[in-house]
């Protein structure tokens, strides 16, 4: 049995032994989530309208939908109760998801409810987006003060670019031959007077004047002869303002929702960006053009991604959750790939995404579990900025390696879905663990800087 389990965990290291993720909107607990739209146009949203927010049961929203199907302006508390935003514990307006108790809402809160920016931290200090402990994301998963060797496949993966940083390194989402959206970095120069979210979406046009730079395996998703006529950071409230052309509007009814996910996520991943809002020739979008879908408040990554329905689940007592699984290129490249999954509802989120982490995939979508099934999650905790999640391997020994995507999946997924800074993993009661790309997990860890780069 000892070696079956030692095979194994070599083969799930071998396969999976490149690039991760990057995350967004918070969710740990009932009190402290943030919650995610359900899907609009899929299967997911059961007998929800095409062209609008509608609630998991039908119900129509105005703006994103709650959970629960109540009619919503913006992103929904758990019981419905219209809001935008992240919520305080107890339920003081932030700018962001929404309090459990319905206190209307918007921006990240800290647990105290103190107002903060960006990712919150337990004591209400004010984040912005998820940094290294020494103030500057480390490029790879860099652990608490230190960043990860230059060498290692953590340092070639996902992250969050930064806007005030001349770096060539550029996040975008595309779309794969799976048709979901994945976060890609690519190298491209930047102009002393240029802007880093007008070129990223420029990236994005299918057609565009940088199609040629796309990786193989890799779609644009924006409409061809899209033009971004403007671009503009609020800064004060971290807002990105884009004003397309015209033919912005010219895409199928279909591709609606994944077109403001991938928009959104692109622009939620740069420093000092929470939220986006949309215009076309000037003026400003209070729902998209061709299927209606409303979008009268500014878009968070409380709108999902990739948005799939766990097997047997509830969907008018669903929550969601964001996950990080693995895929790989037509030139064999391993990439992550994140997905909004709405799971059974649960006093523990954190710990509820690690567990559909272990689950592993849907059969619905050609990715790759990042976590060996016989893995068991005993408890995740948070305590300021730092979330220790507990995990139990009977196939573990002493000085065994774990594997990276193991490891960072894990990393960017409870960043993602609380809001923390950091993580620590306690592995079998210890932390003095190590991975595959040598990556010490003995403090607690980041989330890395830049997500799935190829070479283009």
């Amino acid at each position: 049995m000892t070696h079956y389990r030692l095979l194994r965990r070599a083969a799930l290291a071998g396969a999976l032994a490149l690039p991760i993720l990057t995350t967004g909107c918070g969710l740990f607990s009932q009190q402290t989530s943030q919650s995610i739209d359900p899907p609009q146009n899929s299967a997911a949203a059961g007998n929800a309208a095409v062209g609008s927010s509608a609630a998991v049961d039908g119900t129509a929203a105005s703006g994103t939908a709650a959970v629960d199907g109540t009619a919503a302006s913006g992103t929904a508390a758990d019981d419905g109760t219209a809001a935008s935003g992240t919520a305080a514990d107890d339920g003081t307006a932030a700018s962001g998801t929404a309090a459990d108790d319905g206190t209307a809402a918007s921006g990240t809160a800290a647990d105290d409810g103190t107002a903060a920016s960006g990712t919150a931290a337990d004591n209400g200090t004010a984040a912005s987006s998820t940094a290294a402990d020494n103030g500057k994301a480390a490029n790879g998963t860099a652990a608490a003060g230190n960043s990860a060797s230059s060498g290692s496949a953590a340092s070639q993966v996902g992250g969050q670019a930064a806007e005030d940083t001349d770096s060539s390194q550029m996040t975008v989402y595309l779309k794969n031959d799976d048709g979901l959206l994945a976060p890609v970095t690519i190298s491209a120069a930047l102009g002393a007077q240029e802007k880093a979210g007008q070129k990223a979406l420029e990236m994005m046009v299918d057609g565009g004047p940088y199609a040629k730079e796309l990786p193989d395996g890799f779609q644009a998703v924006l409409p061809k002869g899209t033009q971004v006529k403007s671009f503009d950071i609020v800064k004060d409230q971290k807002m990105a303002v884009v004003d397309f052309s015209k033919s912005f509007t010219d895409y199928n009814a279909a591709d609606e929702r994944q077109l403001v996910e991938a928009v959104t996520w692109t622009l939620t991943g740069m420093d000092g960006v929470d939220k986006v809002q949309l215009q076309v020739e000037g003026q400003t979008l209070t729902e998209m053009p061709v299927a209606g879908m409303p979008i009268d408040e500014p878009i968070t990554r409380a709108v999902g991604i990739n948005l799939e329905e766990a097997d047997g689940v509830d969907i008018t007592r669903s929550t969601p959750v964001t996950l990080y699984f693995s895929a790989v290129t037509p030139n064999d490249e391993t990439y992550y790939v994140p997905v909004t999954r709405l799971v059974d509802r649960s006093d523990n989120r954190a710990k509820a995404a690690v567990q559909q982490l272990i689950d592993g995939p849907l059969d619905t979508h050609r990715l790759t579990p990042v976590i060996t099934p016989d893995v068991t999650v005993k408890d995740v905790t948070k305590k300021s900025d730092v979330v220790t999640v507990n995990l139990q391997d009977n196939g573990y020994q002493d000085g065994m390696q774990e594997p990276a995507e193991m490891m960072e999946a894990i990393v960017l997924s409870l960043t993602e879905n609380t809001g923390a800074d950091k993580v620590q993993i306690v592995l079998n009661g210890k932390t003095d663990v190590t991975d595959t790309n040598n990556q010490s997990y003995s403090q607690p860890v980041s989330r890395p800087e830049h997500m799935n780069p190829f070479k283009s």
